[in-house]
């Protein structure tokens, strides 16, 4: 649920009160499933020394039950041909890698595991200085997972990084934007599906015909939900700077999201 101030208007989460409490989940899910022995070799995060590579993968949505294959396919290549520890739950993965060689097979073996460009797998990578920064890296990691997940057309390559995200990073980082954005998605939370479709139109590139077969609905009705998502957040998709808050309020839609802890 969208976070709401006492005058009922939208308040947007704060990027980094929720990149703290995402790293803190990031401790608790890596802990949680070595335990279990969801792990490969440990992640005996005592043990790390210097910089590490920390990746994070997402797979799809929550209705998507074919994701997690290509996931579990990325780790077992990684398992195999690399000497990087990872854990996971079957739909997300932290994966940590030393710097090089061993992070660039890594990149290969996600690209291997997924090749289409559609695939349902988000990729971000944040490098720790030093273990004490392993968990914050994670957090970071995991937000360009998921802007990936949501802003494909975006992505430069098969694992997002900073750069690949610089508007997005901005955006939030400006409380004032935010705020006014966060307003725009509250407005269109309350239309049936209306967020949800705007997440498909910009994830399938702008395709109308490929958003209306992802949602199985007809093309009149994206036709008619886009509308009145130009309606409602007073801004025309057909042009450039339309789309680029359109693309922006997704963003803080994202963080929203990860406040209310998807992902981890």
């Amino acid at each position: 649920m969208r976070m709401v101030g006492s005058a009922g208007s939208a308040r947007a989460p704060n990027v980094r009160a929720v990149l703290r409490e995402s790293a803190a989940r990031w401790r608790r899910f890596t802990l949680d499933h070595r335990a279990r022995g969801d792990s490969r070799r440990g992640v005996d995060v005592e043990g790390l020394t210097g910089p590490v590579e920390v990746l994070v993968l997402l797979a799809g949505s929550p209705g998507d039950h074919a994701a997690p294959a290509p996931l579990r396919a990325a780790c077992e290549l990684i398992g195999t041909g690399t000497a990087a520890h990872w854990v996971s739950d079957g739909r997300t993965a932290l994966v940590l890698s030393p710097p090089g060689r061993d992070f660039h097979r890594c990149v290969e073996a996600l690209a291997r595991a997924s090749p289409d460009a559609g695939s349902p797998i988000a990729a971000g990578a944040v490098t720790a200085a030093t273990p004490d920064g392993l968990w914050s890296a994670a957090a970071e990691a995991g937000l360009l997972a998921t802007l990936t997940g949501v802003l494909r057309t975006r992505r430069a390559g098969v694992v997002a990084r900073r750069q690949d995200h610089l508007v997005e990073l901005a955006v939030l980082a400006d409380a004032a934007t935010c705020a006014r954005l966060a307003a725009a998605a509250e407005r269109l939370s309350t239309g049936p599906d209306l967020l949800s479709t705007l997440r498909a139109y910009v994830s399938h590139d702008l395709n109308a015909a490929a958003t209306a077969a992802a949602l199985h609905i007809h093309r009149s009705t994206l036709e008619y939900r886009l509308r009145k998502i130009y309606a409602l957040t007073g801004v025309d998709g057909a042009t450039v700077p339309g789309i680029q808050y359109l693309a922006s309020l997704l963003a803080v839609d994202c963080l929203d999201r990860m406040s209310a802890g998807l992902p981890p």
